[in-house]
């Protein structure tokens, strides 16, 4: 029997079905376990390891093989779970109520090719390659990058005033987290390039080299050089290293207890770059606007701008970390999971919209949680089943959660939540919801 038709199998057994179905379920995921998105050979005074013998890929950022396997077992556990709960048919697992929209990258699309092998339904997948979505350009997604490809004009003066307010400065900062800094450089040895650090440093290392922030014009918006933005790709590297299932994590430096004390840099770097109110903002108003869009659909039967198709049970938007960063900032939710820092955007995790329909009185409400597979999971390509699940933590939204039901929030006050938070000018579809007369 194959290894996810088997992981299907042992998920079902035995499992009570829950009291209720969901209408509808939003999955925005993040590609799986993918190879390093740049050379950082002059950060360290190590080789880094080879491309293809070492991650399996000819390319930066490809998904790896091992990846691949990973979300494919994450995509069995899916329909499992959502078999057991009534959302999917098992025996049809009908194709027209499962709709499947990739970023155009390769690691997203093969993520998103992983995701349906699991779910085993013949998904299309969509994208900006093919005419589905309305993209003006083939090879950018405005759904999944707003900025730079809607109307919208980023403010980089109003984002770096907004990290500065909450950073205090850049060496503050440092100083603040310096000791999981300063474990990070005795791993790497930075830096082999001394010009990294200002002239006359005496030892350049992590720590010293040159910091600075700045706005800049067009959808970088803003410009972060120094430890952190550096630090958090190289503890994000070694994360990558041991969930790919490498011998040697960072070059037998790193200890699987060690990850997590590093990846506080990459988190840290996160909140201020991706989740501050004002990034968050002009980053995820698009998909903010397609999440809420999908929802009213389902609550009203009148489709708004843009959405996934009517009729849609099970949407998957696979992207990136910094998307489900941004829409968390949005909302304003937070989780940590076991292994991992709080907020760390795993390989292959997910948030995930559950919208119901309640009786007595008739009324439709949002649930959400945070799920992703441990690193052990991940690096074992651990069978998951529904008495060995991914971690997950259940994400109540301070904004709109009912006192008495903590995890649920009305669907009218999501809606409200979402769309008062939506920057129109980065919304690819100005139609929406949003904007119905009541």
């Amino acid at each position: 029997m194959k290894r996810i038709e088997l992981a299907f199998c042992l998920a079902v057994l035995s499992f009570p079905v829950p009291a209720q179905t969901p209408k509808l379920v939003i999955v925005l995921s993040r590609h799986g376990v993918r190879a390093p998105l740049e050379d950082l050979g002059k950060y360290s005074r190590t080789s880094w390891p080879d491309l293809e013998t070492a991650w399996g890929v000819k390319n930066l950022g490809d998904l790896t093989p091992h990846g691949l396997d990973a979300v494919t077992l994450l995509g069995a556990y899916y329909r499992a779970h959502y078999v057991a709960n009534g959302l999917l048919n098992a025996a049809t697992c009908s194709g027209n109520q499962i709709y499947f929209r990739a970023d155009v990258t390769e690691r997203t699309e093969q993520t998103a090719a992983g995701l349906v092998a699991g779910l085993g339904c013949g998904t299309v997948i969509h994208s900006c390659k093919d005419s589905a979505p309305a993209c003006s350009d083939p090879k950018t997604d405005p759904l999944f990058h707003p900025v730079g490809s809607t109307k919208g004009v980023p403010d980089g003066s109003k984002a770096v005033s907004e990290i500065n307010s909450q950073i205090g400065s850049l060496d503050h900062l440092l100083q603040k987290y310096r000791a999981p800094m300063d474990h990070l450089q005795s791993v790497l040895l930075c830096c082999s390039d001394p010009k990294a650090c200002p002239p006359g440093t005496k030892d350049c290392t992590l720590p010293a080299i040159t910091p600075s922030l700045s706005a800049v014009s067009g959808a970088k918006t803003i410009d972060w050089k120094g430890a952190f933005p550096v630090g958090s790709n190289v503890a994000e590297i070694f994360e990558l290293e041991y969930a790919n299932n490498m011998d040697l994590i960072g070059w037998g430096r790193v200890t699987p207890q060690s990850i997590e004390e590093m990846s506080l840099i990459h988190t840290v770097y996160f909140k201020y770059s991706q989740r501050t109110p004002y990034l968050a903002q002009i980053a995820g108003s698009n998909l903010a606007a397609y999440i809420v869009n999908t929802m009213g659909q389902t609550v009203t039967g009148v489709s708004r701008g843009q959405s996934a198709p009517a009729g849609s049970r099970f949407v998957a938007l696979v992207g990136h970390d910094s998307n489900i960063a941004n829409i968390a900032g949005v909302l304003g939710v937070s989780w940590t999971l076991p292994g991992y820092q709080t907020d760390d955007p795993a390989p292959g995790g997910a948030l995930v919209f559950e919208l119901y329909e309640r009786q007595n009185p008739k009324r439709y409400v949002v649930r959400a949680y945070y799920q992703a597979q441990s690193l052990r999971q991940m690096r074992d390509a651990v069978t998951l089943t529904l008495h060995d699940p991914p971690e997950r933590a259940d994400l109540p939204m301070p904004a709109c959660s009912d006192p008495g039901e903590p995890l649920e929030c009305a669907y009218p006050k999501f809606q409200e939540l979402v769309c008062r938070a939506i920057d129109w000018s980065f919304v690819s579809n100005a139609d929406s919801i949003c904007r119905a007369r009541p």
